[in-house]
């Protein structure tokens, strides 16, 4: 497959997805507007999961890019940097959803149909979070322990400000003004104790 074509399928598929929603949207529309017949759509993609996969990893690479830019600018506190951590999730996510409402409801509707999808973005951001963690135990800002069961005690902590779905329809509110606190209490939770 050649870069242009793909670009050319995932940017038209984007588009339809964006103005008309997934599911209403077939393999047909998008050769279409790419100029191609079906059975040439075909040779690129197996079929609209496919294709939907791949404009749902460019949206999510769109969240993994604002954390990163969220933790460059952030303070060396563990805490501060997982703040800014999920405030850029959340406001990533807020911003896909208010300009792209049908965009923002491709997530859910591909992990409904490809789990896989919400798995491999999950664990990516534990990736992430597990590097924080060693960053700040080997600075002893939290106490020693396995980085990664950290990183998944955190994540679970933290699931409404990650999953799409809890950010959009907002089950106990905003949950912007919720991170901070529950980022003090998972810290209260991993920080040395200091004996005096």
């Amino acid at each position: 497959m050649t870069t242009d074509s793909h670009t050319q399928i995932i940017s038209a598929a984007r588009k339809r997805f964006q103005h008309f929603g997934y599911t209403k949207t077939s393999m047909q529309d998008i050769a279409d507007d790419c100029g191609m017949s079906a059975a040439n759509l075909y040779r690129y993609y197996t079929g609209k999961l496919d294709i939907g996969s791949a404009v749902l990893a460019r949206e999510l690479n769109k969240v993994h890019a604002a954390c990163d830019d969220a933790l460059s600018e952030a303070g060396p506190e563990l805490s501060a940097r997982l703040v800014a951590f999920f405030h850029a999730i959340i406001d990533t996510t807020r911003r896909q959803q208010r300009q792209s409402p049908l965009l923002s409801e491709l997530f859910v509707t591909i992990v409904r149909i490809d789990p896989r999808v919400r798995v491999e973005f999950v664990a990516a951001l534990k990736k992430k979070l597990t590097s924080l963690v060693t960053t700040a135990q080997e600075n002893g800002q939290i106490r020693p322990g396995d980085p990664e069961k950290h990183a998944d005690l955190i994540l679970v902590a933290c699931l409404a400000f990650v999953l799409p779905r809890l950010i959009i329809i907002e089950p106990l509110g905003d949950p912007r003004p919720h991170v901070a606190p529950v980022i003090a209490c998972l810290m209260a939770g991993l920080t040395p104790i200091s004996i005096s």
